[in-house]
């Protein structure tokens, strides 16, 4: 059985697409965004408490006692975080036993008929999330949201589809596509969709939605050794700039 796990679902339409291997920054890189935290260590050799310092306008807060003499004062308040500038998906997959107990594994799994999952997905920038089935028999079904509502959600927060339940791999073997998606706006705002005629109810109107508004300049970096893998996928550009959105499609195959 052909085992093709990801790819940008907007390779559909002429996209530039790499994997993060072959570039400087990576898709995760990206999704994180220039984040990382100077740890401030101060000395103070008197009864005086260490003053503020600002780093590239960001305030870094010490601690607000007074260190006693040829004490260190070491800060403990965390600095505030700036938002990564290019939108994008980080996504995985959790096998789920008749027990409740969750193993997190690759999405190159090849899972066995009967076995359950759940996927998590997390945004790297508050936006719309869409999580859908695309079905081979061309009929789609929105898993997340409810179909006909819009859903804002925050950066980093992770949201489990289908909720606290499970999907289940039936006893035909194949393929299950599920396309992640994530929007700056509501789709129905998206002007890239004035002009497009589409059916949520069909997996060929959301190939159009996501060729439409998706980022046609995708990075993509899958982890797969690592104790918790993950795909992540960012638009190259800063979202200000690109107003796109970012999609992924997953294909689960089983047997």
């Amino acid at each position: 059985m052909r085992n093709v796990t990801l790819f940008a679902l907007l390779a559909l339409g002429t996209v530039n697409y790499s994997f993060a291997s072959d570039d400087a920054a990576g898709a995760k890189a990206l999704f994180y965004g220039n984040n990382a935290a100077p740890k401030l260590v101060a000395t103070a050799s008197t009864t005086e408490a260490v003053k503020p310092v600002s780093n590239n306008s960001i305030q870094l807060a010490v601690t607000d006692s007074v260190p006693a003499a040829g004490k260190k004062a070491v800060n403990t308040t965390k600095p505030k975080t700036a938002k990564p500038a290019n939108l994008g998906l980080m996504a995985w997959v959790d096998m789920v036993d008749d027990n409740g107990q969750v193993q997190r594994v690759s999405s190159r799994r090849e899972f066995r008929s009967g076995d359950a999952i759940r996927l998590n997905v997390q945004t790297n920038r508050t936006g719309y999330l869409y999580v859908v089935n695309l079905g081979s028999s061309g009929e789609a079904r929105q898993l997340f949201p409810t179909q006909g509502k819009t859903v804002k959600v925050p950066a980093g927060k992770t949201y489990a589809v289908p909720g606290k339940g499970r999907i289940r791999f039936d006893s035909t073997p194949g393929s299950e596509e599920v396309l992640v998606l994530v929007s700056p706006k509501p789709l129905a705002d998206m002007p890239q969709l004035k002009q497009v005629t589409y059916s949520a109810g069909r997996s060929d109107g959301w190939n159009k939605v996501a060729l439409a508004t998706g980022s046609k300049d995708l990075l993509v970096e899958e982890e797969t050794d690592s104790l918790q893998p993950a795909v992540y996928a960012v638009d190259r550009h800063p979202v200000v700039q690109s107003g796109n959105a970012v999609s992924l499609r997953l294909s689960l195959n089983h047997r």
